[in-house]
Protein backbone atom coordinates (compact mmCIF):
# COMPACT_ATOMS: atom_id res chain seq x y z
CA UNK A 1 0.00 0.00 0.00
CA UNK A 2 1.45 3.39 -1.02
CA UNK A 3 1.93 5.16 2.30
CA UNK A 4 5.54 6.34 1.89
CA UNK A 5 4.50 9.99 1.95
CA UNK A 6 3.37 9.61 5.54
CA UNK A 7 6.87 8.84 6.74
CA UNK A 8 8.95 11.63 8.22
CA UNK A 9 11.37 13.16 5.72
CA UNK A 10 14.49 15.20 6.31
CA UNK A 11 14.08 18.65 4.79
CA UNK A 12 17.83 18.74 4.24
CA UNK A 13 17.68 15.41 2.45
CA UNK A 14 14.80 16.58 0.25
CA UNK A 15 16.70 19.75 -0.70
CA UNK A 16 19.89 17.87 -1.46
CA UNK A 17 18.08 15.37 -3.68
CA UNK A 18 16.25 18.17 -5.50
CA UNK A 19 19.58 19.85 -6.21
CA UNK A 20 21.04 16.55 -7.39
CA UNK A 21 18.19 16.03 -9.87
CA UNK A 22 18.19 19.67 -10.91
CA UNK A 23 21.73 19.37 -12.18
CA UNK A 24 21.22 16.02 -13.93
CA UNK A 25 21.89 16.39 -17.66
CA UNK A 26 18.64 14.63 -18.60
CA UNK A 27 16.36 16.81 -16.47
CA UNK A 28 14.84 20.18 -17.35
CA UNK A 29 13.68 22.37 -14.46
CA UNK A 30 11.56 25.51 -14.33
CA UNK A 31 8.43 23.84 -15.68
CA UNK A 32 5.62 26.25 -16.48
CA UNK A 33 3.01 23.54 -17.09
CA UNK A 34 2.67 20.55 -14.76
CA UNK A 35 0.32 17.69 -15.61
CA UNK A 36 -0.41 15.20 -12.85
CA UNK A 37 -1.72 11.70 -13.04
CA UNK A 38 -4.44 11.44 -10.39
CA UNK A 39 -4.40 7.93 -8.87
CA UNK A 40 -1.16 7.28 -7.02
CA UNK A 41 0.22 10.80 -7.50
CA UNK A 42 -2.38 13.14 -5.99
CA UNK A 43 -4.80 10.65 -4.44
CA UNK A 44 -4.26 7.44 -2.49
CA UNK A 45 -6.91 5.38 -4.33
CA UNK A 46 -5.34 1.92 -4.50
CA UNK A 47 -6.88 0.62 -1.23
CA UNK A 48 -10.34 1.68 -2.42
CA UNK A 49 -9.89 0.01 -5.82
CA UNK A 50 -8.77 -3.18 -4.04
CA UNK A 51 -11.78 -3.03 -1.71
CA UNK A 52 -14.13 -2.50 -4.65
CA UNK A 53 -12.73 -5.58 -6.40
CA UNK A 54 -13.20 -7.69 -3.28
CA UNK A 55 -16.82 -6.56 -2.86
CA UNK A 56 -17.63 -7.23 -6.50
CA UNK A 57 -16.05 -10.68 -6.28
CA UNK A 58 -18.26 -11.48 -3.29
CA UNK A 59 -21.31 -10.12 -5.10
CA UNK A 60 -20.77 -12.38 -8.12
CA UNK A 61 -19.34 -15.27 -6.06
CA UNK A 62 -16.04 -15.16 -7.92
CA UNK A 63 -12.88 -16.55 -6.35
CA UNK A 64 -10.11 -14.17 -7.36
CA UNK A 65 -6.43 -15.17 -7.38
CA UNK A 66 -4.50 -14.11 -4.30
CA UNK A 67 -2.75 -10.91 -5.37
CA UNK A 68 -1.41 -7.88 -3.57
CA UNK A 69 -2.78 -4.43 -4.25
CA UNK A 70 0.17 -3.48 -6.44
CA UNK A 71 -0.10 -6.67 -8.47
CA UNK A 72 -3.49 -5.62 -9.88
CA UNK A 73 -2.38 -2.14 -10.91
CA UNK A 74 -3.37 -1.21 -14.46
CA UNK A 75 -5.48 1.30 -16.36
CA UNK A 76 -8.07 1.91 -17.55
CA UNK A 77 -10.34 0.12 -15.06
CA UNK A 78 -11.18 -2.69 -17.49
CA UNK A 79 -7.54 -3.78 -17.51
CA UNK A 80 -7.27 -3.57 -13.72
CA UNK A 81 -10.29 -5.85 -13.36
CA UNK A 82 -8.86 -8.33 -15.84
CA UNK A 83 -5.53 -8.37 -14.01
CA UNK A 84 -7.40 -8.88 -10.72
CA UNK A 85 -8.93 -12.04 -12.20
CA UNK A 86 -12.48 -11.11 -13.20
CA UNK A 87 -13.88 -13.15 -16.15
CA UNK A 88 -14.26 -11.23 -19.40
CA UNK A 89 -18.05 -11.65 -19.50
CA UNK A 90 -18.44 -10.14 -16.01
CA UNK A 91 -16.18 -7.13 -16.50
CA UNK A 92 -18.77 -4.92 -18.32
CA UNK A 93 -21.21 -5.46 -15.44
CA UNK A 94 -18.55 -4.65 -12.85
CA UNK A 95 -17.61 -1.53 -14.82
CA UNK A 96 -21.24 -0.39 -14.64
CA UNK A 97 -21.13 -0.87 -10.85
CA UNK A 98 -17.85 1.05 -10.73
CA UNK A 99 -19.26 4.02 -12.63
CA UNK A 100 -22.32 4.07 -10.41
CA UNK A 101 -20.75 3.39 -7.00
CA UNK A 102 -17.05 4.27 -6.83
CA UNK A 103 -17.66 7.99 -6.33
CA UNK A 104 -19.25 7.02 -2.98
CA UNK A 105 -15.93 5.67 -1.70
CA UNK A 106 -13.97 7.98 0.60
CA UNK A 107 -10.79 8.93 -1.24
CA UNK A 108 -7.88 10.59 0.55
CA UNK A 109 -5.29 12.84 -1.03
CA UNK A 110 -1.71 12.09 -0.09
CA UNK A 111 -0.36 14.20 2.76
CA UNK A 112 0.81 17.67 1.65
CA UNK A 113 -0.85 17.46 -1.78
CA UNK A 114 -3.20 20.42 -1.05
CA UNK A 115 -0.29 22.56 0.15
CA UNK A 116 1.84 21.59 -2.84
CA UNK A 117 -0.89 22.45 -5.36
CA UNK A 118 -1.54 25.81 -3.72
CA UNK A 119 2.17 26.69 -3.72
CA UNK A 120 2.55 25.73 -7.38
CA UNK A 121 -0.46 27.82 -8.35
CA UNK A 122 0.80 30.78 -6.32
CA UNK A 123 4.13 30.46 -8.13
CA UNK A 124 2.37 30.90 -11.47
CA UNK A 125 2.41 27.30 -12.69
CA UNK A 126 -0.29 26.02 -15.04
CA UNK A 127 -1.75 22.87 -13.48
CA UNK A 128 -3.37 20.01 -15.36
CA UNK A 129 -4.58 16.45 -14.78
CA UNK A 130 -4.02 13.59 -17.21
CA UNK A 131 -5.83 10.59 -15.75
CA UNK A 132 -7.55 7.33 -16.66
CA UNK A 133 -10.03 7.83 -13.82
CA UNK A 134 -13.57 9.15 -14.28
CA UNK A 135 -14.07 12.90 -14.08
CA UNK A 136 -16.72 12.60 -11.35
CA UNK A 137 -14.29 10.72 -9.09
CA UNK A 138 -11.55 13.30 -9.65
CA UNK A 139 -13.82 16.27 -8.94
CA UNK A 140 -15.26 14.76 -5.77
CA UNK A 141 -11.86 13.78 -4.38
CA UNK A 142 -10.27 17.17 -5.02
CA UNK A 143 -13.18 19.28 -3.80
CA UNK A 144 -12.34 22.98 -4.04
CA UNK A 145 -8.80 22.13 -5.15
CA UNK A 146 -10.31 21.14 -8.51
CA UNK A 147 -10.57 24.87 -9.29
CA UNK A 148 -6.76 25.16 -9.26
CA UNK A 149 -6.50 23.12 -12.46
CA UNK A 150 -6.53 24.77 -15.87
CA UNK A 151 -6.83 21.61 -18.00
CA UNK A 152 -8.34 18.20 -17.25
CA UNK A 153 -8.07 14.97 -19.20
CA UNK A 154 -10.01 11.99 -17.81
CA UNK A 155 -11.35 8.63 -18.95
CA UNK A 156 -14.57 10.22 -20.16
CA UNK A 157 -13.04 13.29 -21.84
CA UNK A 158 -10.37 11.76 -24.11
CA UNK A 159 -9.83 8.52 -25.99
CA UNK A 160 -6.64 7.74 -24.05
CA UNK A 161 -4.24 9.25 -21.54
CA UNK A 162 -1.74 9.83 -24.32
CA UNK A 163 -4.33 11.68 -26.39
CA UNK A 164 -5.41 13.74 -23.41
CA UNK A 165 -1.82 14.62 -22.54
CA UNK A 166 -1.15 15.73 -26.11
CA UNK A 167 -4.24 17.95 -25.96
CA UNK A 168 -3.01 19.52 -22.72
CA UNK A 169 0.46 20.14 -24.13
CA UNK A 170 -1.00 21.71 -27.27
CA UNK A 171 -2.86 24.39 -25.34
CA UNK A 172 -0.28 25.19 -22.63
CA UNK A 173 3.19 26.73 -22.55
CA UNK A 174 6.50 24.85 -22.33
CA UNK A 175 8.54 23.72 -20.56
CA UNK A 176 6.05 21.02 -19.55
CA UNK A 177 6.17 17.83 -17.50
CA UNK A 178 3.95 14.88 -16.60
CA UNK A 179 4.13 13.48 -13.06
CA UNK A 180 3.07 9.84 -13.00
CA UNK A 181 3.41 6.64 -11.03
CA UNK A 182 3.12 3.85 -13.62
CA UNK A 183 5.00 2.58 -16.65
CA UNK A 184 2.05 3.61 -18.83
CA UNK A 185 2.37 7.18 -17.56
CA UNK A 186 6.02 7.19 -18.61
CA UNK A 187 5.15 5.80 -22.03
CA UNK A 188 2.40 8.45 -22.45
CA UNK A 189 4.96 11.18 -21.71
CA UNK A 190 7.41 9.68 -24.20
CA UNK A 191 4.69 9.37 -26.82
CA UNK A 192 3.77 13.02 -26.29
CA UNK A 193 7.41 14.11 -26.38
CA UNK A 194 7.42 15.71 -22.94
CA UNK A 195 9.35 15.46 -19.67
CA UNK A 196 8.47 12.94 -16.97
CA UNK A 197 8.90 12.67 -13.20
CA UNK A 198 8.08 9.38 -11.50
CA UNK A 199 6.32 9.21 -8.12
CA UNK A 200 7.67 6.15 -6.32
CA UNK A 201 5.23 6.67 -3.42
CA UNK A 202 2.40 5.69 -5.78
CA UNK A 203 1.37 2.53 -7.54
CA UNK A 204 4.21 1.18 -9.62
CA UNK A 205 7.35 3.30 -10.17
CA UNK A 206 10.48 1.87 -8.55
CA UNK A 207 12.52 4.19 -6.31
CA UNK A 208 15.61 2.94 -8.17
CA UNK A 209 14.43 3.74 -11.71
CA UNK A 210 17.22 5.61 -13.53
CA UNK A 211 15.34 6.53 -16.72
CA UNK A 212 13.85 9.70 -15.22
CA UNK A 213 13.88 11.71 -11.99
CA UNK A 214 11.98 9.98 -9.18
CA UNK A 215 10.26 11.72 -6.27
CA UNK A 216 10.04 9.50 -3.21
CA UNK A 217 7.51 11.70 -1.40
CA UNK A 218 5.15 14.59 -2.04
CA UNK A 219 7.61 16.86 -0.22
CA UNK A 220 10.37 15.88 -2.63
CA UNK A 221 8.06 16.30 -5.62
CA UNK A 222 7.18 19.81 -4.45
CA UNK A 223 10.86 20.72 -4.19
CA UNK A 224 11.55 19.43 -7.69
CA UNK A 225 8.64 21.29 -9.24
CA UNK A 226 9.43 24.58 -7.49
CA UNK A 227 13.17 24.47 -8.22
Amino acid sequence: MPYLTRQKCSLKGIFERAQELKHASCFNTGFLTIAFDFDGVLADTLPQHFEFCQKEAEKFRIVLPQKSQREIVDNPMEKLLKKAGFPDDIIPIVIADYEREFSDYQISLFNRVPEMLQKLKAAGRVLAIASSNRLVNIKKSLGELFLLFDCISAYDTDTSKSAGLKRILACTSPPQVLVGDTEKDYQAARDAGTNFIGASYGWQISPDDKRFPVAHSVQELESLLLS
